[in-house]
């Protein structure tokens, strides 16, 4: 049940990018998990990789935020949020019993490392909700949406770039 309130409590949690952006009734990380899950699972079909390992990843990918809130990267340099996380979804992980623990880790340590087709997509997802995320807020501050675009579309692999091409 600790990982079902982990996601339970990222419907608290708003997006800090959105709300630095002057974004009134931003998504929650929650909308964002699953708004990026749909994506890589249509993705991964699409390209005939493992759904169900990429939804899994999807998931998981923001969990720790439920423990340390969502970090911008100006927020905190990238290896400082990447410790902070670890330490975090190690902590969410560990009250698992010990064979989703075990499939988790592999799961999350996979994402982490960035090396895999899945993992890759899982990470162009995530931006490419942001994304989309970012069109239906054009009322917003345009300069803060521009750096957040433009951060989420340099972060995207260029095996999708056709993807984000009219966005």
């Amino acid at each position: 049940m600790d990982l079902v309130n982990a996601a339970l409590d990222l419907k608290e949690i708003y997006r800090s990018g959105w709300i630095k952006a002057g974004v009134e009734e931003g998504e929650t990380v929650a909308d964002h998990s699953y708004g990026a899950s749909v994506i890589a699972m249509a993705l991964s079909d699409m390209e005939g990789l493992d759904t169900e390992r990429v939804v899994k990843m999807s998931l998981l990918h923001d969990i720790a935020e439920s423990i340390v809130g969502d970090i911008t990267p100006d927020q905190m340099p990238r290896n400082e949020k990447k410790k902070h996380t670890q330490k975090a979804m190690d902590d969410i992980l560990e009250r698992l019993p010990k064979k989703l623990h075990n499939q988790y880790k592999d799961i999350w340590s996979e994402y982490v490392e960035a090396k895999t087709p899945e993992s890759i997509l899982v990470h162009d997802a995530d931006k490419i909700d942001m994304l989309m995320e970012s069109k239906r807020y054009k009322d917003a501050n345009p300069d803060v949406l521009n750096d957040i675009r433009q951060y989420a579309k340099n972060e995207i692999s260029s095996k999708r770039v056709d993807i984000i091409s009219d966005m």
